[in-house]
């Protein structure tokens, strides 16, 4: 390990004496060191500069912890919005809220992350059906919250098992319709959070019965991954819903199940707003236009879809609500740059914005344009044109430090030729940049834009437009629940908040990402060790593992791992989904070369009886004994392999007050690899787990 070197190890009496006793040897005939003499206070004055300047020579300033952190692959984390999500009621008419629809607690302003339907239709019933029981729960005793419950596909879910959801009004055909469930998760075993590559659970399918007959649903989003936490479930129907059993019905069908413990449903609703806390005075979005007649739409690196056919005049759908509200440019790609447009027509309806104008390919050669619209509030034109005068380490004070830093984007006037605006990368640090190079550092903690000096990054002279600001509060942005009660526009529409608003974060700090990346280097991310598999498996995104044990191999080079997934009350093996998600997850962090091996849990359960003689005035001594032996069970109970020792339950029933002594006792076990010893002690097998089975006692008071 380097040494840690102490350039600050000499404060300012130690660097003047050790001066002052250096003169009779420099110069004998200086005589006088008190302070009244000019060269002491010359002494004085070049110790204190020593003193200063080691002092500064000690110091690791910002810049420099930055550097250590872009080396250890670290960067400060910026502040991230809050998010949460809001209930509508109160809805008299159908209608499409438009992304970045504004709700307000208090003078807190939150928005809508995407476009959504507002549905006039209620829950008239939840229905399960599984081959136990139909149970059907009224939409209005489903909707008190915590008052009812409801098993989605009964308490043992199988396929063939349904869950159907009665509307009182049809849902519109060729629309996205979103349902929100919330699933209970508060179990002793956390389910570990869900990643994009997890084998699902389950395999549901979904079908509408429509005026002719049951249809598929077209699955847009799956936000609960298959009923295994709370979120939004996202469908569209080909065709219009018919009426059966007085409703309309949407059918979740069970095709394959792996459960570990039933869906159960708490709360369900039609109109649940996904919402984050930003302040939105700037945003745009891209078009790709083809010759063809395709028009592709993009944000950054957003996946690019068809959304309209090019016909004779170009026609933009812009589904933002500044576009509704504010004011709009257009901007057209061309060698130079961007080209700011004027010849086109906004028509605003209720939830979009159409903007038309002429065919553009009727001038022009290329077969691809690319098309860039800047949507902005009125009171943010002042604040987003600035000008750039060609000098090295220009800055722009935006004097707002609440800016989303994601949100922040600028295009900078082509200095080669006037009126045509390229785009500019937003950078950590000039520390990379080259001379041509683009670039600009954006500090959001101080509100701060900063361009280069023409050696580190390129110098910006013309216009300065800012496409992108948003403000966001981080962590004031966490406010309680019930706090946003206001949707601007729509009045008679009531707004909640069920739950606080939660994941609101200030900008790191530099302290704490050196925190951050001292917990995550001790983080285990490569199975060496026993207690490496162990804790990878009990981390396997999705699954719910109650324990994870590593017992001795039958083969070389190869680790056998026993675990047992949580399942409540009732005692699991591993099926196959819970073995290809811990084995997937095994292959990336393995070494090369080890075979792995899982197995699931082998349930011994064990059978008590004892004869007991007890002391008078104890009526409930059997009770007290039961309970005694249950706690025992219930602590070997969690250990694979735990040996039942005989003594131990011989023990912890002769102490008890209530006995007197104990006359009989046995203890026998049923299952696979079990032994007893000469002490008869129950030996289990390396994958064993030992329960309670029954237990009874005889007891007779003793005279």
């Amino acid at each position: 390990m380097l040494p840690v070197i102490n350039l600050d190890d000499e404060n300012f009496i130690d660097i003047f004496e050790e001066a002052r006793q250096m003169i009779s040897g420099v110069y004998p005939r200086w005589t006088d060191y008190n302070e009244h003499d000019p060269g002491i206070t010359f002494l004085e004055l070049f110790a204190w500069m020593k003193e200063m300047q080691q002092f500064h020579m000690n110091q690791v300033g910002k810049e420099n912890d930055l550097m250590y952190l872009k080396l250890l692959g670290m960067k400060l984390l910026h502040r991230k919005p809050a998010k949460t999500i809001v209930k509508a009621s109160g809805v008299d008419r159908s209608r499409v809220l438009p992304k970045g629809s504004k709700l307000m607690a208090g003078s807190v302003s939150f928005e809508t992350e995407g476009t959504k339907n507002l549905e006039e239709a209620q829950i008239k019933a939840c229905i399960s059906r599984s081959k136990s029981r139909e149970v059907i729960l009224e939409g209005n005793a489903l909707r008190r919250s915590g008052s009812h419950w409801l098993f989605l596909f009964g308490e043992d879910p199988q396929a063939g098992d349904e869950f159907l959801l009665q509307l009182d009004r049809a849902l519109l055909p060729g629309m996205e319709h979103s349902i929100y469930f919330k699933i209970f998760e508060d179990y002793p075993i956390r389910r570990n959070p869900v990643t994009g590559d997890m084998v699902p659970l389950a395999r549901i399918s979904l079908w509408y019965y429509s005026q002719e007959g049951w249809e598929q649903c077209e699955v847009v989003g799956d936000e609960t991954h298959g009923f295994i936490q709370s979120g939004r479930l996202c469908l569209s129907f080909g065709k219009s819903m018919g009426r059966l059993d007085d409703g309309y019905l949407i059918k979740f069908k069970l095709e394959d199940s792996y459960y570990e413990v039933p869906p159960t449903l708490e709360e369900i609703s039609l109109n649940m707003l996904p919402v984050v806390q930003k302040d939105t005075f700037v945003e745009y979005q891209d078009f790709i236009v083809h010759r063809s007649g395709t028009i592709k739409a993009g944000k950054r690196s957003a996946e690019e879809t068809d959304i309209e056919e090019l016909s004779e005049d170009l026609e933009l759908i812009l589904d933002n609500y500044l576009s509704l509200h504010g004011l709009v440019e257009l901007y057209i790609l061309e060698d130079q740059g961007y080209y700011p447009c004027t010849g086109y027509e906004l028509v605003r309806e209720e939830a979009r914005t159409r903007l038309r104008m002429e065919n553009p390919f009727l001038h022009r050669e290329e077969d691809v344009l690319n098309l860039k619209v800047v949507s902005f509030r009125g009171d943010a034109v002042l604040t987003r044109c600035y000008e750039g005068d060609g000098f090295p380490y220009q800055t722009i004070d935006l004097d707002n430090p609440d800016i989303f830093y994601e949100s922040f984007e600028l295009l900078v006037e082509n200095e080669l030729a006037p009126g045509y605006y390229l785009p500019w990368q937003k950078v950590e640090s000039f520390s990379c940049s080259e001379e041509a190079d683009n670039h600009y550092v954006f500090d959001d903690r101080k509100g701060m834009v900063y361009f280069g000096n023409a050696q580190k990054g390129r110098v910006p002279e013309g216009n300065i437009l800012i496409i992108g600001y948003a403000t966001t509060l981080g962590v004031r942005g966490n406010v309680k629940a019930q706090q946003i009660n206001r949707l601007l526009g729509e009045e008679g529409i009531r707004i909640s908040n069920p739950d606080n608003v939660s994941h609101g974060r200030d900008k790191e700090t530099v302290e704490a990402c050196f925190k951050r990346y001292i917990r995550g280097f001790r983080q285990v991310k490569r199975a060496i060790t026993r207690e490496d598999y162990e804790e990878i498996i009990k981390s396997t995104p999705g699954l719910m593992v109650e324990a994870a044990k590593v017992i001795p191999a039958t083969a070389p080079n190869c680790v056998t791992i026993v675990v047992s997934p949580y399942g409540g009350e009732r005692r699991l093996v591993l099926n196959r989904a819970y073995q290809e998600n811990i084995l997937r997850l095994l292959d990336k962090k393995r070494l090369v070369g080890t075979k792995v091996r899982l197995l699931s849990p082998e349930y011994i359960g064990v059978s008590v009886y004892g004869e007991l003689a007890v002391k008078p005035h104890y009526l409930h001594a059997r009770e007290m004994v039961q309970a005694a032996v249950e706690d025992y069970f219930k602590k070997i109970g969690q250990e694979f392999g735990k040996t039942v020792l005989y003594n131990e339950i011989y023990g912890i029933i002769d102490i008890l007050d209530c006995v007197a002594r104990v006359e009989n006792l046995s203890v026998n076990a049923q299952g696979k690899g079990i032994t007893r010893s000469m002490n008869q002690d129950l030996v289990l097998p390396p994958n064993g787990i030992v329960y309670l089975k029954d237990a009874h006692f005889s007891v007779s008071v003793k005279e």
